[in-house]
């Protein structure tokens, strides 16, 4: 149990199937010109293997191109010609669904809410109480950077920047009146309740929407009995089954350009380098770099909201980032935030922390500096270990004397240690006093708890650090416990819970506040 509680980023993903084939492994970072070159190779080979994949049955793929919101899409299904019909109307319905919720037009849902007076309830669709769910997430695990509140004053920016290709003067009024009404804390939602405290306050939801989308369209296709479909909108990306030749489908992501004289980067070539190929089935990925919506002097097309100023491009900081999860939505958002924290080791810390209540399963951060690939992956999924990791393990530990741990207790915790040093090649002595293993959590006496899990994401439950533990503190015995205590199990207890999803499988889906 558990307890309850700007404008459009989107980068050039040049597409690709391959052989490769992605495992899943511990958190790993690479650097060396060799590990890119390496990589680099298979790119390349994938490009030649999907020439040869799309010629095998061609008749079998069909492939829907068009533009909407003047962002371009690419999709393709796995089926006989007679699909091509029914296929289109899915797509145009997606789409549809998309201009009635989130775009800009004036009878847009988000149009909308930006005309809300202060202090009038509205009530939200599913689909945006789906996105502004996944905001709050990010919001709160990002210190406020991710915050679609930004957009009056991202469009003052950008469009000073466009018209004069300079910043306007910090005590410029229109400027000072922009900065004001940014805040996510302007904006309450309580079920699909939403209220303005200003007035003013405008979303831009263009960090999140086009995951939703790309999610969402995979979803019908799959529902309407199309299992072996691939999604491509604006470079979010997402996929389900088998490319033609049975092989996962792959994408690819590019190298962003080197930086001219003025700081702008360069335009990008037609025929970009990829630094990286990514396996897809059932799985998103979004990229967001800072080379495909530059303006004057380096800045770019993201704001930071809590600078005021946008993102300038730069050697040492990150040109690209892109997030490979379950929900495209999540690492669209994900991708943004990374590019926004700027700082590469930052970035990586960041992501490293959200993956214990978000669906993350890779990262891949690009800094043009040392042309340097930072590459995060997620611990072993049951099913899914590195064959690789595995064998360098074993190398590790045959030339290795065991280390014997005592681990006391055999509950839940002590449980997962002994597991943990198992694994590690250790000899394990369990210290027990009851009969068998298990605690309180074999008797169903007690349950996890913890704050920020994916399973109050995905069933839209909020919750914060500070509500969990006033909430334990004075729930313990006598109405006090060790604060402590309570602080550790504040901090750790999530990345427990994710522990014990990704490592076994097990569910723990279910919500309560005892």
């Amino acid at each position: 149990f558990f307890r309850s509680s700007s404008f459009f980023s989107w980068s050039l993903l040049w597409r690709a199937m391959s052989k490769v084939d992605g495992k899943a492994s511990a958190t790993g970072i690479s650097g060396s010109r060799d590990v890119k070159a390496q990589a680099r190779e298979q790119a390349r080979a994938a490009q030649k293997q999907d020439r040869l994949d799309c010629q095998l049955q061609p008749e079998n793929l069909q492939i829907f191109e068009g533009v909407k919101f003047h962002v371009p899409y690419l999709i393709k299904v796995i089926g006989p010609g007679t699909i091509q019909t029914s296929v289109q109307v899915l797509i145009d319905s997606v789409f549809q669904e998309v201009e009635r919720a989130f775009s800009y037009s004036p009878s847009s849902e988000v149009s909308a809410i930006n005309k809300l007076p202060a202090g009038r309830p509205m009530t939200i669709s599913p689909a945006m109480r789906e996105v502004l769910t996944c905001v709050n997430v990010v919001h709160s695990r990002s210190n406020g950077l991710f915050d679609p509140t930004v957009y009056p004053l991202s469009k003052y920016l950008l469009d000073t920047l466009k018209a004069t290709k300079k910043l306007p003067d910090p005590s410029d009024p229109k400027l000072l009146d922009a900065k004001a009404v940014v805040g996510w804390n302007n904006i309450t939602l309580e079920g699909d309740q939403l209220t303005k405290k200003l007035a003013r306050v405008e979303l831009d939801l263009g960090g999140v929407s086009k995951g939703w989308a790309v999610d969402r369209l995979t979803q019908v296709l799959v529902e309407a009995g199309h299992s072996n479909v691939y999604v491509d909108w604006g470079g979010d990306i997402k996929a389900a089954g088998r490319n033609p030749a049975n092989r996962p489908w792959m994408a690819g992501i590019v190298q962003p350009p080197a930086l001219a004289a003025d700081g702008s980067p360069k335009p990008m070539p037609e025929s970009p380098e990829l630094i990286k190929t990514v396996p897809l089935s059932s799985v998103g990925l979004a990229t967001s770099g800072d080379y495909m919506q530059a303006f004057a002097e380096g800045y770019y097309h993201i704001v930071n909201p809590l600078t005021a100023q946008p993102l300038k491009a730069s050697n040492a900081a990150l040109a690209s980032a892109s997030v490979h999860s379950t929900s495209a939505m999540m690492a669209d958002a994900l991708a943004t935030t990374a590019l926004l924290i700027s700082d590469p080791a930052k970035a990586r810390d960041f992501l490293e922390k959200i993956r214990v209540c978000a669906p993350l399963l890779q990262y891949w951060l690009y800094v043009r500096e040392g042309d340097r690939l930072v590459e995060g992956r997620t611990k072993r999924v049951r099913g899914f270990e590195n064959e690789d990791d595995m064998e360098d393990r074993k190398r590790l530990f045959e030339h290795s004397d065991p280390a014997h741990v005592i681990v006391v207790g055999g509950g839940l915790a002590g449980a997962s240690a002994c597991i943990e040093a198992y694994r590690c090649g250790a000899n394990v002595t369990v210290l027990e006093k009851e009969e068998s293993m298990g605690g309180n959590s074999a008797k169903a006496t007690s349950g996890i708890n913890g704050w920020g899990t994916q399973a109050q994401l995905e069933q839209g439950i909020k919750d914060s650090e500070g509500l969990f533990e006033r909430d334990t503190y004075l729930s313990g015995h006598g109405g006090t416990c060790g604060f402590s205590c309570v602080r550790m199990l504040s901090t750790r207890a999530a990345e427990a819970v994710a522990w014990l999803r990704e490592e076994f499988g097990i569910p723990l889906t279910v919500l309560s506040q005892c």
